[in-house]
């Protein structure tokens, strides 16, 4: 019984393998990338350098485990995607890859979209389709009159990224309607967790303090606009309802979300709260993004499974300690 994961060397990708290893799973990733076992695919800054982000090191285990192998393939090409498919038969596809938001239109409707239809065909045509299970995004919901964001909401997609997401959700929808099988829409809400990338606001407080805790560092912090509210989720709790989640309908949707309403400001508080010394905030524009002002999600799927488990406060230390861990290992 093989799962297959695709976007393995992605960040929740990293996560969702670690633990499937750790449940003794046999597993196959799948991605763009060439096999990497030790570090992410993204990057961090220190001192001026972009340096690769070193994975935690239960990452990096399961990343050598004998259950795991990793399989490098393009999802934008139909027939390379169907050989895998066929070749390994999975009972559970879980696809996180994917373009992601700074990425040009191109990019997001190849990856986004024709590599999930193309990998959603492959599967179905099994002679016993696996459980489908998609990371889609909780952008697709946009801005919603009603808060919180139910799970059979309608979406309002803001910008190219959701609306390749919403049309990857579209394909889904089709494919599940004409074929017997079993896809659940699992729409992924702002994610929390060691390594997370600098590009969200989260992991770039965590690596900009633990480089101004350094001796001579400057103690600003700069910030967009904190105005917002977010639903926010640690990445292990996301991984563990990616992997224990059944069908209970042959299409279903799912919010993967913590249920509760964060203003930016108090996060960024929670972080500045752990620093080392002293820190300011100063303002970046730069930083600011577009989207919903105020978003929180029901999230009946995830306490189904007696999720979320981790809060808010361990994921900030959690990820202060990795990003203090690297910078110690880069100094």
């Amino acid at each position: 019984m093989t799962i297959l994961v695709t976007g393995a060397q992605g960040y929740v990708g990293r996560y969702v393998v670690a633990a499937l290893v750790e449940r003794g799973a046999a597993v196959v990733g799948t991605g763009r990338s060439a096999q990497q076992d030790t570090h992410f695919t993204h990057h961090f800054e220190l001192g001026g350098r972009a340096l690769p982000a070193p994975l935690p090191a239960p990452l990096a285990e399961s990343a050598r485990s004998p259950t795991y192998r990793y399989i490098p393939c393009d999802l934008a090409n139909a027939p390379a995607t169907a050989e895998l498919v066929r070749s390994l038969a999975p009972t559970r596809i879980i696809h996180l890859a994917g373009a992601l938001r700074d990425e040009g239109t191109t990019a997001l409707t190849s990856s986004n979209i024709a590599g999930t239809a193309n990998l959603a065909r492959a599967a179905a045509a099994l002679p016993e389709p696996p459980f489908f299970v998609y990371g889609s995004s909780g952008s697709v919901f946009g801005r919603q009159s009603e808060l919180p964001v139910r799970e059979e909401a309608v979406p309002v997609p803001l910008g190219s990224y959701a609306e390749s997401k919403r049309a990857a959700e579209e394909a889904l929808v089709e494919i599940a309607a004409s074929t017997n099988m079993p896809v659940l829409i699992a729409r992924i809400f702002n994610l929390l967790g060691p390594g997370l990338q600098p590009r969200h606001l989260a992991g770039y407080l965590a690596h900009l303090i633990a480089e101004a805790e350094l001796p001579g560092a400057s103690d600003r912090i700069k910030t967009g606009d904190l105005s917002t509210t977010r639903d926010l989720v640690d990445v292990r709790d996301c991984a563990d309802f990616l992997i224990d989640c059944t069908p209970t309908r042959p299409l279903a949707f799912a919010n993967i979300a913590s249920g509760v309403e964060t203003a930016m400001d108090q996060m960024v508080a929670n972080f500045l709260g752990r620093a080392e010394r002293p820190l300011t905030l100063a303002s970046a524009p730069a930083r600011s993004r577009e989207g919903a002002d105020r978003i929180v999600a029901d999230v009946p799927s995830m306490r189904a499974l007696g999720l979320p488990r981790i809060a808010l406060d361990r994921s900030v230390a959690d990820m202060l300690a990795y990003a203090r861990d690297r910078r110690h290992d880069e100094s």
